[in-house]
């Protein structure tokens, strides 16, 4: 029996795994990164390395958007 916190950096369980690399998914990433020691983002598209780019498994990603300052303000 182990008797590691569950909190603890050095308890089994202490990793995440999100999926997609889409804006939730890595706004969910950086959250869970201070509960967890390891957190991995799976995503089945190769991400670019130079700047943004439309992402072929996302077919919004051509439409415009706009992130409300309050937007943010949260994210901050």
């Amino acid at each position: 029996m182990d008797d590691t916190p569950d909190n603890h950096p050095e308890a089994r369980d202490d990793h995440a795994v999100v999926l997609g690399a889409g804006l939730a998914g890595l706004l969910a990433a950086r959250v869970l990164a201070e509960r967890f020691a390891r957190v991995t983002v799976v995503e089945r598209d190769e991400l670019p390395t130079e700047g943004p780019e439309f992402r072929p498994g996302v077919p919004q990603s051509r439409h415009a958007h706009v992130l409300w300052s309050r937007g943010v303000d949260v994210m901050e």
